[in-house]
């Protein structure tokens, strides 16, 4: 081991609104609580999901606290004024990859005065916040504003673990009207064009700009791979800036960290393939804009101003305590997508957490496309969020449909977050296409006419960075629109698969991954055939109803089992719900009179048809799913501009209406019938 040792400066200000020791953590945290409201932070999660990342926020309880005995490089205080070793600046210049640097827990470095540190790659800089009662090493800077970064990274893989690092805006605020301090770029931590810089277990605040900073706007190389996870982020906020973490070009994962009074947690600049994973992060009250944003894209050299706005973002598990403002905001439309799922929000709805657009002036520009927002709490209702295609307007503002699960009363609304109003016909499908157990997105796109359309499936989110990098997967390319191509289960491989009629027989692509197989030769395509689970192997089988019998093809490659009688065709009925809630799929008839039901008791013979509600509306009036998650389907209608759902309590009920939202979109921008 190298023993260093370095002589800490201990914090003397010499200027500013009083000469004294700089106030220690815990009656900073007080006097910040009072100025912010921010509160104490809370360590714990109410996600099962986070429990392997505990405590949020890192300390005490931290798995990964570093100890002196590892340190190749070991500071304390002793000699940092030794001219030999030159400084703080070139202990960690001279490193090397491999060298972990560990700076005694007692120390107090005052940075000012330092230019900024270049970090070699594959160095880390570390500390022991969390060992027993320590706070880690303190390195700060009182007052100085002559440059803006303080440690530039000029490598890969770059660690900064179990310190406090503290900007000159803390002392600041206490002391200077906001509007007379040079705060316009002053960061902690930038990663410049390099990847994979981990920064865990640190406590960062007072930066006026940012005490990290991803990537260079003016760099063509995005800053990938890098992670912060477990600190606790706060008090970083200014006039016009103030954000926790900004990734301005390049990909960031931030995980475990408590945000508190920043004017936003986390920033992304909007530039071309920027974007950000948020997940089991506390946000805590104090800040003053939206927690995690997007600015919308440069467009002619001009910031802020294009109708994009980064590429991916998915923010999911965490838990907002904040309610000032949005506590999600992009600003315009991401390249890839926006997944906002499994959150709990403290604001009543996602109308009043979630926004994306913005108003530049002249008006509230709103940029749609690409969010796809669902299984989120707020304050404790659960929602269900619907894509809906919207052909039939480009004015309206009500682009997804929230459903309110267990609690009807509510009224939820629709919301201002959807898919681009320009496309012509549905084209997103949701499905599990390589077995992993987790949803995927299908897009198709038809840019290039309906000969030559590809059909996309993203990468597997198993992790934000790969769903970045890759984030759509090129699969086939077929002259079929989406609404052409149907899903389901055929191969009984838990992966979803393709299925397409093309006049005289069927076709099923595995996984969609495969070229198409013919699996049958029929007369009989959509909307003459339906799909449904009707037996017990767990595969799709093809529907239908020739106005004498109700078939079942199993998987769509055996021939013809009758399960029922009927007078009715395909078209009249709906064959994908569950309305007894055993699993298997039933069949349901609304003929303008009664509403009936031919249930499926153990994947075989359907039962008679049984009259389960009396209502003037037909099959194809509804929409069906299940709204109050109780495994049965439910009916949902449109009366005027009210949408109206009837829980299903099969086989019988006195099923009434109960009011869900209102709203001008058209039944006919489902085109499926179907919100399973």
């Amino acid at each position: 081991m190298k023993h260093l040792f370095v002589l800490a400066a201990l914090g003397l200000i010499l200027g500013g609104c009083r000469k004294e020791l700089l106030p220690s953590k815990s009656e900073k945290v007080l006097q910040q609580a009072a100025r912010e409201g921010e509160g104490e932070p809370i360590r714990t999660s109410e996600f099962a999901y986070c429990e392997g990342k505990l405590p949020i926020g890192g300390g005490q309880g931290y798995q990964e606290i570093f100890q002196p005995e590892e340190a190749t490089i070991y500071i304390d205080a002793a000699a940092l004024n030794d001219p030999m070793l030159g400084g703080l600046k070139g202990i960690i210049e001279n490193a090397g990859a491999g060298d972990i640097i560990y700076i005694d827990d007692v120390l107090q470095i005052n940075l000012a005065g330092i230019p900024t540190i270049d970090v070699p790659g594959g160095v880390s800089i570390v500390s022991g916040r969390g060992n027993g009662a320590s706070l880690g090493a303190r390195l700060y800077n009182s007052t100085d504003t002559t440059h803006g970064i303080e440690f530039d990274l000029t490598g890969d893989n770059v660690r900064f673990s179990g310190l406090r690092i503290e900007g000159p805006w803390w002392w600041a605020t206490l002391c200077q009207d906001p509007n007379d301090f040079d705060h316009s770029a002053r960061m902690a931590i930038c990663t410049n064009r390099y990847d994979n810089l981990r920064i865990d277990n640190c406590e960062l605040y007072a930066w006026p700009y940012s005490p990290v900073r991803i990537g260079k706007l003016e760099l063509s190389d995005p800053s990938m791979g890098n992670v912060i996870e477990n600190c606790y982020i706060h008090a970083n906020i200014a006039v016009g800036y103030g954000y926790g973490v900004v990734v301005v070009n390049g990909f960031a994962t931030l995980s475990a960290n408590v945000f508190a009074s920043n004017r936003h947690d986390i920033s992304c600049a909007g530039t071309a393939g920027a974007g950000f994973e948020a997940l089991c992060n506390n946000i805590m009250p104090g800040g003053t804009e939206a927690n995690f944003e997007s600015h919308r894209s440069q467009q002619n050299g001009v910031s802020n101003v294009g109708p994009d706005a980064g590429k991916f973002f998915w923010i999911h598990h965490n838990r907002f305590y904040a309610t000032h403002k949005f506590n999600v905001h992009i600003e315009g439309r991401p390249e890839y997508q926006c997944r906002v799922e499994n959150n709990i929000f403290s604001r009543s709805s996602p109308a009043t957490a979630i926004q994306q657009g913005r108003e530049d002036g002249t008006g509230f520009k709103w940029f749609f496309g690409n969010m796809l927002v669902f299984n989120n709490i707020y304050h404790d209702y659960r929602y269900l969020g619907a894509y809906v295609s919207e052909t039939w307007s480009n004015a309206e503002y009500d682009h997804v449909l929230w459903l309110s699960e267990g609690n009807l009363t509510s009224d939820p609304t629709w919301c201002n977050i959807g898919e681009d109003a320009t496309r012509s016909r549905m084209d997103y499908q949701v499905g599990d296409f390589n077995g992993d157990g987790l949803t995927d997105i299908y897009r198709n796109d038809n840019t290039e006419g309906p000969d030559h359309t590809g059909h996309y499936i993203p990468v597997t989110i198993t992790s934000a960075s790969a769903g970045y990098n890759t984030p759509w997967t090129l699969l086939h390319t077929t002259g079929y629109f989406a609404d052409e191509v149907h899903i389901g289960e055929f191969t009984g491989d838990n992966k979803t698969d393709a299925f397409i009629y093309d006049g005289g027989a069927w076709w099923m692509s595995d996984g969609f991954n495969t070229t198409w197989a013919n699996i049958n030769t029929a007369p009989w395509g959509p909307p003459n055939i339906s799909f449904g689970k009707f037996t017990s192997d767990a595969v799709t089988d093809v529907f239908r109803a020739n106005g004498t019998d109700m078939l079942v093809s199993s998987a769509g490659v055996s021939s013809w089992s009758t399960v029922a009688n009927s007078g009715y065709t395909t078209p009249n009925l709906y064959t994908e719900g569950d309305f007894d809630g055993n699993g298997l799929s039933d069949v349901f008839l609304g003929d303008g009179i009664t509403w009936y039901v031919a249930l499926n008791p153990n994947g075989g013979i359907l039962s008679s048809w049984q009259a389960i509600a009396s209502s003037g509306y037909s099959t194809g009036d509804l929409l069906f799913g299940d709204l109050n998650r109780d495994g049965k389907t439910d009916v949902i209608s449109k009366q005027g501009i009210d949408w109206m759902v009837s829980l299903t309590n099969a086989p019988s009920s006195s099923n009434t209406w109960k009011h869900v939202t209102t709203s001008h979109f058209p039944r006919s921008t489902f085109p499926w019938g179907s919100l399973q």
